[in-house]
């Protein structure tokens, strides 16, 4: 028994001697927000010792998820408008989404198309195919499409518009040349080497929309992590990813 009894107590501190890793905070967001949230989540992590586990996709989707059960404690979309369902079955308390910051509309084309001086009208209008993220359901289409209808355009686009299911596939559709012009945020333009930005569109009010779930079960912690996104550090993170502080 006496040989036996170091083996043990060897087993035993092996069982049970290191702290159990804190169980991460659960941050559902939209699909542009993906390398910016790694990065807020890593310093997040470094400020309360919890990780963060991001799940990203098109805003209506993600939505869904965290509307169809997914466990989630904080869900961020590129517009207001996906939060609404969820507020009506309770998953949000109401009053309790809020805007964080904006992002701005760009029109690309491949990296390597020819300069062409030419106003954005025309160069919309020649493009053989037309790349957006889905114009009916993901918030990146929804306000491209607005912004085409103010110009005019978009009755005479429409046929010739690829939908992407978020504004990722939409701005591969261009650097891969499946579509020849492509309309998608600034931020993941710029992440992007194969295309170039020919055009910046003016005032086209977009909006990330945050909350906290309502049965999350670290609420404290959800709000942190949504402070943190408003707070100077964070504007300073999303500044620097070409994302616009509200206010700015």
């Amino acid at each position: 028994m006496s040989r036996l009894l170091p083996l043990l107590l060897l087993l035993l501190c092996a069982c049970g001697g290191g702290a159990e890793a804190p169980e991460p905070l659960r941050v559902y967001a939209a699909a542009s927000l993906r390398e910016v949230f790694t990065e807020l989540g890593a310093e997040f992590e470094a400020r309360h010792g919890v990780p963060v586990r991001l799940s990203t996709g098109g805003s209506n989707l993600v939505a869904n998820q965290v509307l169809a059960g997914a466990l989630a404690d904080v869900l961020v979309s590129a517009s207001g408008l996906e939060l609404v369902p969820l507020v009506e079955a309770q998953r949000v308390p109401a009053g309790g989404a809020r805007e964080l910051f904006g992002n701005a509309l760009v029109v690309v084309v491949p990296r390597d198309a020819p300069a062409v001086e030419t106003p954005v009208e025309e160069l919309l209008l020649g493009a053989r195919r037309l790349s957006l993220a889905h114009p009916e359901a993901v918030p990146a289409g929804r306000y491209a499409r607005a912004w085409l209808q103010e110009l005019g355009l978009w009755d005479e686009l429409e046929a010739r518009t690829l939908a992407g299911m978020d504004v990722r596939a939409a701005l591969a559709a261009v650097a891969s040349g499946g579509a020849d012009v492509g309309i998608v945020y600034r931020t993941d333009a710029r992440a992007s080497e194969g295309v170039r930005v020919v055009h910046t569109v003016p005032a086209a009010g977009v909006r990330y929309v945050g909350a906290v779930l309502g049965d999350s079960e670290r609420p404290e912690l959800a709000r942190l992590f949504l402070e943190l996104c408003s707070g100077a550090d964070g504007r300073a993170v999303l500044a620097a990813h070409g994302f616009t502080p509200l206010g700015d």
